[in-house]
């Protein structure tokens, strides 16, 4: 979603697009830095994106438009952003003047990236905001390994770091492999959208943190 401090109307605008948030940008910084790596399944560790590198931003850049040819299909995923966007979106969330955010990679035992979530904290109410997970990728050759619930657990844990009691995300009602996902983990479907652009239909999947 947009915040009404980049769009007035508060209308959701395309599915990757991120909200400003600065209450929280000095703690995010000290639970970034405190963060340390766990060890999942399969001899996966998750650790949080070098910031300084272009390699490693550039392939999550790669990775989330691969997410939207997944979801939307090759010609559609491909037009509705260009790389360079990508690019900057990415270092957008890292960017701590403009973006409350974080970039967790999964890394296999021969230390590769196999998997990424992006993650920020997004105002809806002037008084209220929520922990938002902008988009999560994995590799298809380590699906089915828990890579995508050790970064599901990883993002709400830096959340609940910076005191939120929400957690959401946005994907499409076809999406069922990420829906059950999330199904697994307490998330439940709360909110409808129709997107502006492709006209796919989206689902809001949220999961309170007081009720576990």
């Amino acid at each position: 979603m947009i915040c009404r401090s980049c769009n007035p109307s508060g209308r959701v605008a395309n599915l990757l697009c991120c909200a400003h948030s600065y209450q929280r940008v000095a703690l995010a910084m000290e639970v970034g830095l405190r963060s340390q790596n766990n060890l999942p399944a399969d001899g996966i560790s998750i650790r949080a994106i070098d910031a300084a590198s272009t390699t490693e931003v550039t392939l999550v850049a790669q990775r989330m438009r691969q997410t939207l040819v997944e979801v939307e299909g090759e010609a559609v995923g491909t037009a509705l952003y260009s790389m360079a966007w990508l690019v900057e979106r990415v270092r957008w969330h890292l960017n701590a003047e403009k973006c409350t955010g974080a970039v967790f990679l999964a890394i296999d035992m021969d230390e590769k990236i196999v998997g990424h979530t992006i993650v920020r904290v997004e105002l809806e109410e002037p008084d209220r905001s929520f922990g938002l997970f902008s988009t999560t990728y994995v590799d298809p050759v380590a699906r089915r390994h828990a890579v995508a619930s050790e970064l599901l657990v990883h993002g709400e844990r830096w959340m609940k770091q910076l005191g939120l009691d929400e957690a959401a995300t946005w994907t499409s009602q076809s999406n069922s492999k990420l829906i059950r996902l999330y199904a697994k983990h307490g998330y439940v479907a709360t909110q409808n959208h129709t997107h502006e652009t492709t006209g796919t239909l989206m689902v809001k999947l949220t999961k309170a943190f007081a009720s576990e």
